[in-house]
């Protein structure tokens, strides 16, 4: 059965850009500022989407001239706020886009994408053929048949619920053409369909399964009361709402049906399209996978190679903990090999190469080699370089995507699980570009980092990740059983509040209790995101349950039971720290996120409980610089005051409200010394007076005021700030202490929030990049000091400023003065460091 691909390309790209704009004018954009965050997203579900083998397609849009419909009801689709300037620019480039993939775009005057849809769909049906259909409008749900599946965008464009009629009864409880039944009786806002005023959803939906039809629901005589007065009195308008709503399959296209036939890619006009806009991360996805004549061979054993090799291993998944190793990649430069997992692990000859002192192998994403290597009890030795972590630190918006990495040398590489080549290709491309990598480092005076931080971190994580942090299974059993028992209560209280029975995880129900049915005054979009029902918070109880609601699921699918998905055999978690994925050189951590462990309320700190040392007789230790930012700061901008402070152990939270306020740090009280904190942290992050007052809930004004007091207090700051901004705007790039390098375009943006954010870049950067990199110069020598004093202490988990190790009791306090010596003096700055040292059982 042949397939067809259709697309509602104006909500998709809307989705998409909605789904990526950060506000204030932030967005992706290409190097000459034309926005492209839309263009990005849509290129990317429209690239995994193609993957299905589809034979035909059409992405159906929007004109911008009045429909039938509007001729019909003229208020229809009023109201609907414009359409923003940066993504009416993304839409041409989006049509040009999808005609070099080879797929069709087409709009027609006088209708909407829906009744475009509709008739393809039809036609389509017709013609026996499979249809997806993949929208955001829940009005498409009326097409649904036995062959046509409709695909209903949940979060932004990345995840995707599938409509089939079974599906659509086991939600709704209706038919799809009841859809159109359904939005005649109760409306639909977004296109100010009005329907019968006073009936919603779950009124709709009751009449329908009493009465099947919108014609019954009119002259049934047994409906009473209210209800019966509100059919009655806008009667009209649910029959014309019905028409409305109803889709036209009948659409007079102006092109046959097969135009609509998928064809090849336009392979170097794509290319040349993504690099002229500058997304170049897709480059590789659309290339085909033979683009030369790029030569290897797939082999059980190797011997023959010359003294310095290239590797490169991968995995089905992310988590290289857990999932099967597919092969590995090897190149000598002119002979190239895939060699798989299975036939490696007895590969006699290779493994002696492997082992082998004076054979050089570099490679690409060397912790992610040395971790499975060491997992599978395969010795190697000699790995020097790694041109993911090079090209990271000569360019950090690379961060570890291999399509990303490549195209900085002008490579492209084809990703294909069911074809490995790719593997060898990549150690090709790796040994091929290593010296153009090192020549670079050494232009950019990177090198001591790389040799000095960046690379004996690489050991230092690997076996942090291969040790794990034990995770206690029972304890969040208990806390399920305990955080389910508080959820299920707080959803009957939000129920006796709103005074009916509704979807609690629904955004759309929760926006019609709260702003129809509650009267409570929204935003525009309706939205019911947490920033803005933290705004409505002493409106009504219901809001303040529901932010509680949320934070419970969330706490109980992300950790409670998200967590004991990750628990290996070993009773362990054994998370992925990405070396290569900020900007400021901090560290991450993935599969699972073990860095974003809440500890702003008991509940989420409780998580901790479950975190346990590796036996019985060790305890878990953390050590935590004590506002090691704020320092950073102090030294970087060489204030005195704050410098001063810091050596005499001063809180440098009271000392600035006393300066700000003009008063005695004795006499600062613990209302105004918060502020305080608020402003010191702020100032870090570029903090405009805008931000500084909805944090501390004062006007612009007051918080301008408090800024500015803030800069004469600490002169030195103001300097620095202005210095940095002045420089990064003439070389196009912010340093930190140890010369890592962050590129900011934004900085020299003509838009006027864009160039804002530049300037907290280039302000943060510094700072927060010196942090990154005094934790990690301090993680390599704590680790060097255990290994040589042969502790059995093990370093096992890095968040940000802390640093989590298993240790056993009988060497506690012994390691505890040696470690806080080494994190206090990692550095030499004219002011010392400071660490909070803390041990238990758990990590509560």
């Amino acid at each position: 059965m042949k397939k067809v691909l259709l697309i509602d390309g104006n909500s998709l790209v809307f989705r998409a850009f909605y789904a990526t704009f950060y506000g204030g004018g932030l967005m992706l954009s290409s190097k000459e500022g034309i926005p492209t965050n839309a263009l990005y997203s849509f290129a990317n579900m429209i690239t995994k989407l193609l993957k299905n083998n589809y034979d035909y397609s059409l992405i159906a849009f929007d004109t911008n001239q009045p429909t039938f419909r509007h001729l019909k009801y003229g208020d229809y689709k009023a109201g609907r706020n414009e359409t923003p300037n940066e993504l009416l620019i993304q839409f041409p480039l989006v049509k040009e886009m999808l005609s070099l993939m080879g797929l069709f775009p087409y709009s027609l005057e006088g209708y909407e994408a829906d009744d475009i849809i509709g008739t393809m769909a039809r036609l389509s049906k017709e013609k026996g053929y499979q249809v997806d259909i993949f929208s955001g409008d829940r009005d498409l749900l009326q097409l649904i048949d036995d062959n046509i599946n409709v695909n209903l965008t949940k979060k932004g464009v990345s995840e995707l619920k599938v409509m089939t009629k079974e599906a659509l009864k086991e939600e709704l409880g209706i038919s799809p053409l009841q859809i159109i039944d359904l939005k005649s009786l109760m409306g639909d806002k977004s296109d100010n369909i009005p329907g019968i005023k006073g009936i919603g959803e779950k009124t709709a939906l009751k009449l329908l399964n009493d009465y099947g039809t919108l014609e019954n629901v009119l002259t049934a005589t047994d409906i009473k009361g209210k209800l019966k007065e509100k059919i009655e009195t806008y009667r009209n308008d649910a029959i014309m709402s019905k028409d409305l709503a109803t889709i036209y399959t009948n659409v007079p296209l102006t092109f046959n049906f097969d135009d609509c036939c998928i064809k090849k890619i336009d392979l170097n006009n794509l290319n040349n399209f993504y690099k002229k806009y500058d997304m170049n991360s897709l480059i590789s996805y659309e290339t085909s996978k033979e683009t030369d004549d790029f030569k290897y061979k797939i082999v059980d054993d190797i011997e023959i190679l010359n003294n310095k090799i290239s590797l490169f291993l991968d995995v089905n998944k992310d988590n290289y903990h857990m999932d099967n190793i597919l092969g590995l990649g090897v190149s000598d430069g002119t002979n190239n090999y895939v060699i798989t997992f299975d036939k490696l692990i007895s590969a006699s000859k290779f493994l002696k190469v492997l082992n082998d002192d004076h054979i050089e192998k570099v490679c690409f994403d060397k912790k992610k080699l040395l971790v499975v290597f060491e997992n599978h009890q395969i010795k190697i030795n000699n790995v020097t370089d790694d041109i993911m972590l090079m090209t990271y630190l000569i360019d950090s918006s690379v961060k570890d995507d291999m399509n990303l990495i490549f195209n900085y040398y002008n490579e492209y590489v084809y990703k294909d699980l069911d074809d490995l080549s790719y593997l060898a290709k990549v150690s090709y491309f790796t040994l091929k570009h290593l010296e153009e990598a090192q020549r670079k480092l050494e232009e950019l005076e990177l090198i001591d980092l790389y040799k000095n931080i960046e690379l004996p971190l690489v050991n230092v994580l690997k076996d942090m990740e291969i040790t794990g942090f034990k995770v206690d299974k029972s304890v969040l059993e208990e806390l399920k059983v305990k955080y389910e028992t508080k959820l299920n209560k707080i959803s009957e209280e939000i129920k006796v509040l709103a005074g009916e029975d509704f979807n609690i995880n629904s955004p759309s129900q929760v926006a019609t209790i709260l702003f129809d049915k509650l009267g409570i005054k929204g935003n525009k979009k309706r939205s019911t995101g947490i920033q803005e029902l933290e705004k409505l918070v002493d409106v009504h109880p219901i809001v303040g349950k529901i932010i509680e609601h949320r934070k419970y699921a969330k706490i109980i699918s992300n950790y409670v039971i998200g967590l004991q998905n990750y628990i290996l055999s070993d009773g362990k978690i054994h998370t992925i720290f990405n070396q290569t994925l900020t900007q400021t050189g901090r560290l991450s951590s993935k599969d699972p996120n073990l860095q974003n462990i809440s500890v702003r309320d008991l509940e989420g700190k409780e998580i901790r409980h479950a975190f346990i040392a590796s036996n019985k007789n060790n305890y878990i230790l953390s050590f935590d610089y004590s506002q090691i930012e704020l320092r950073v700061l102090a030294y970087m901008a060489n204030s005195k005051t704050l410098i001063d402070a810091f050596n005499h152990d001063i809180d440098i939270h009271s000392l600035t409200a006393a300066k700000v306020l003009n008063k005695n740090i004795n006499e600062v009280s613990e209302l105004e010394r918060r502020q305080a904190k608020v402003v010191n942290f702020g100032i870090v992050y570029g903090m405009s007076a805008w931000g500084l007052s909805e944090e501390l809930k004062i006007s612009p004004t007051e918080a301008k005021n408090f800024i500015d007091r803030y800069f004469e207090s600490y002169p030195e700051i103001l300097g620095y700030s202005n210095k940095t901004i002045e420089e990064c705007k003439i070389k196009g790039f912010v340093r930190t202490y140890f010369n890592r390098l962050r590129y900011v375009k934004e900085i020299n943006d003509k838009n006027f929030n864009i160039r804002e954010f530049g300037k907290r870049v280039a302000l943060n950067t510094p700072i927060q990049g010196t942090a990154a990199d005094i934790i990690k110069l301090a993680m390599i020598k704590v680790d060097q000091m255990l290994k040589e004093k042969h502790f059995e202490t093990k370093m096992i988990l890095q968040i940000h400023d802390e640093l989590v190790f298993d240790v056993p009791y009988y060497e506690l306090m012994q390691v505890m003065p040696l470690i806080e010596e080494i994190m206090e003096n990692v550095v030499d700055f004219n002011m010392k460091l400071k660490v909070e040292g803390s041990y238990g059982y758990d990590y509560y």
